[in-house]
């Protein structure tokens, strides 16, 4: 590949153009330096691919191609077939110009199988990559090239042979030129038949890229319909998600109290990533991507971190990452509502894990139902002869985190005082170790600031339509799992 200063995109836009060129070239070793170019232009995406999907920590120049080719385990298996199949192919033209009759036999099959490695390498890059995918300007152009060459071919029936058979030149030798040269014979008899060898093998070769395109054809064309109709199932949730939005934003328009429009946009939350667990969740889990992106989760969270998650979370996170994806992938105006609230709906059941149903638990167990001693945030009252009771699980919320943790005071001091002091009650005792009192109430003062935030800017503006966009979800992406890291600072600050 090429220097720094040049660049993989340009390097191989530049070996794709001159690809297209060489059939402009009316000589008898065409054919081979179209297979030798198309090798090396394989090669080279195969490269561009692994320097941005493993770590390369030695000189892969000194290796083996096919070493280096083991190592890339994101190729399917029909490709990587191919690729080997071309690259050894390759090799062997490169040794010899001589057997243009034999490669115009194999022509169309060499360039259709060519055809959709370029197709797989555009999803493939496009999906993992978008920003570096843009760097090729080169791709489309040749593979509606190569559609046009293959379409003409097949309806011509030419084999892109345009080898005339060796000239033959009548030269006057001298008898001592003659005696040198019968000399000569024996060697003249074994380099005809390493030739010979050579050419076997090489027509073995082309049976087997014959043999491999039609698997490879049926691999890429798979790969193709399943992206095809996975980003139709993205285009149709998110408009599902939309519908959903318009009904609740008409709720949202009445005058509620403070706690019915929680409650209501808990429901919308709900509702939403049901949906796009029942259209896109079963679909990716146990795919490449799936498994890629939650690996960038556990880098990015620390293993510590990652293994104190529910399932369900880990799931939210990762699908949250694939949806942003995808969204992106479609290229449209698109609501990133969905994104966001997965990533909410994550921090969620966290933190109401720990500071609803643990909580409520911990005061079960030492104060009974004496609900004069809990934490008011987790009570509900019966609004016709006004009792306490706990607060069922459904509305357990992420807007109800702030109160519970003491961002939002209660209005009543002393009840306030009440609130605060069986927190950091609970916490002591359940969550952290090695923290004063001061210090718990000062650690949940800020992380209660920080759900604030996320609940106000991602979780309810996403109850309407096109409020969150691209930089939206980045933005909630970076907040909370990334670079301020919120969710990762809070699990490892809990003993469980």
């Amino acid at each position: 590949m090429a220097f720094p200063d040049i660049g993989p995109g340009p390097e191989i836009d530049n070996e794709l153009i001159l690809f297209r060129e060489l059939f402009n070239i009316r000589r008898n070793y065409r054919n081979s330096l179209l297979i030798s170019q198309g090798g090396r232009i394989t090669q080279h995406l195969v490269e561009f691919l692994a320097r941005n999907k493993i770590v390369i920590d030695e000189d892969i120049y000194k290796s083996d191609f096919k070493v280096f080719l083991d190592k890339c385990e994101f190729i399917p298996d029909a490709i990587r077939d191919f690729i080997l199949i071309i690259n050894n192919y390759r090799k062997e033209v490169v040794h010899s110009l001589k057997y243009e009759e034999e490669l115009g036999e194999v022509m169309l099959s060499f360039l259709e199988t060519f055809n959709e490695v370029l197709i797989w390498f555009e999803y493939y890059c496009r999906y993992e990559f978008n920003t570096q995918y843009k760097k090729f300007r080169q791709i489309e152009r040749t593979r509606k090239f190569l559609d046009q060459k293959i379409e003409k071919q097949k309806q011509t029936g030419d084999n892109f042979n345009e080898y005339k058979g060796p000239e033959t030149i009548l030269v006057e030798k001298s008898p001592d030129e003659i005696i040198e040269l019968i000399a000569h014979l024996p060697e003249i008899c074994d380099a005809v038949k390493d030739i010979q060898r050579t050419t076997h093998d090489m027509i073995s070769t082309v049976h087997e890229i014959n043999d491999t395109t039609h698997d490879t054809n049926r691999t890429v064309q798979d790969i193709d319909n399943n992206v095809k109709n996975l980003l139709i199932e993205f285009k149709q949730m998110n408009e599902s998600l939309n519908d959903i939005q318009k009904k609740y934003e008409k709720k949202l328009e009445n005058e509620y109290s403070d706690e019915k429009i929680e409650n209501i946009l808990t429901e919308f939350s709900d509702r939403c990533v049901i949906k796009i667990r029942d259209s896109i969740e079963k679909k990716v889990i146990g795919t490449e991507d799936y498994k890629k992106e939650e690996e960038k989760l556990i880098e990015y969270l620390g293993e510590p971190a990652w293994n104190k998650l529910e399932d369900r979370s880990k799931t939210f996170l990762t699908t949250s990452k694939i949806t942003f994806n995808r969204l992106n992938d479609l290229g449209d105006v698109i609501d990133y509502s969905g994104v966001c609230l997965l990533v909410t709906k994550a921090l969620e059941r966290e933190l109401t894990k720990r500071f609803y149903k643990g909580f409520i638990d911990y005061l079960k167990g030492k104060y009974n139902k004496n609900y004069n001693e809990y934490h008011t945030s987790l009570l509900s009252q019966n609004p016709k002869n006004k009792d306490y009771y706990v607060k069922k699980p459904k509305y357990w919320s992420l807007g109800g985190i702030p109160y519970i943790l003491g961002f939002i005071e209660h209005n009543d001091p002393e009840i306030n005082e009440k609130n605060i002091s069986r927190l950091i009650e609970y916490s002591k005792n359940e969550l952290f170790t090695g923290l004063n009192d001061e210090e718990i109430k000062e650690t949940l003062y800020e992380y209660g600031s920080q759900v604030y935030d996320i609940t106000k800017k991602y979780r309810n503006r996403a109850a309407h339509v096109n409020e969150l966009k691209k930089l939206n979800a980045e933005e909630c992406f970076a907040y909370v799992i990334e670079a301020q890291q919120v969710l990762k600072i809070m699990l490892d600050s809990f003993d469980k």
